[in-house]
């Protein structure tokens, strides 16, 4: 039963993370910068269970946000599928814990999130005239620096925990 409870309740989790994403994080808004917590989500998902299975989630995910956000079919599927893949190459089977309980996790979901930034503004069409400028700094740099600051309850929970 747990390990039933473990591989499906992943699955079932994507409802309430994609209604709070869609509801409650645009009221985090800072200068049309919303935090990601789908994306933190996964990554913690694919530190502790792994890449393949961390990146099959992302896809799920991406999905039905595009699906309830009204998007592209696809752009959050594809963009955070490789960015949690990407993350997914810090997973180690002994050591999840040591980087959910350190400063790695806040990096890890800066790295994670400015791939998964970078290829949605390339994907989704909004804003055709894109500079490489606006495509780095404005629709990468900043929401990947935003997102990261809201792993750090996940670290906070997790420094404290014997390794």
């Amino acid at each position: 039963m747990k390990i039933l409870l473990k591989n499906i309740l992943p699955f079932i989790l994507v409802f309430p993370f994609v209604f709070l994403q869609l509801n409650l994080m645009p009221l985090f808004n800072i200068d049309k910068t919303i935090p990601d917590i789908i994306l933190v989500s996964l990554i913690y998902f694919v530190l502790v269970e792994g890449q393949i299975k961390g990146s099959v989630l992302a896809c799920y995910y991406g999905f039905w946000l595009d699906f309830f956000s009204g998007g592209l079919i696809g752009a959050n599927m594809f963009s955070k599928t490789i960015g949690t893949f990407i993350a997914g190459y810090f997973y180690r089977n002994d050591k999840s814990e040591s980087f959910l309980g350190s400063f790695w996790l806040f990096g890890i979901v800066f790295i994670g999130k400015f791939i998964d930034s970078f290829f949605f503004s390339l994907l989704s069409g909004e804003n055709i005239a894109l500079t490489i400028f606006d495509l780095i700094y404005i629709n990468s740099l900043f929401p990947s620096i935003y997102t990261s600051f809201f792993s750090l309850p996940i670290m906070l929970f997790f420094s404290g925990r014997k390794v």
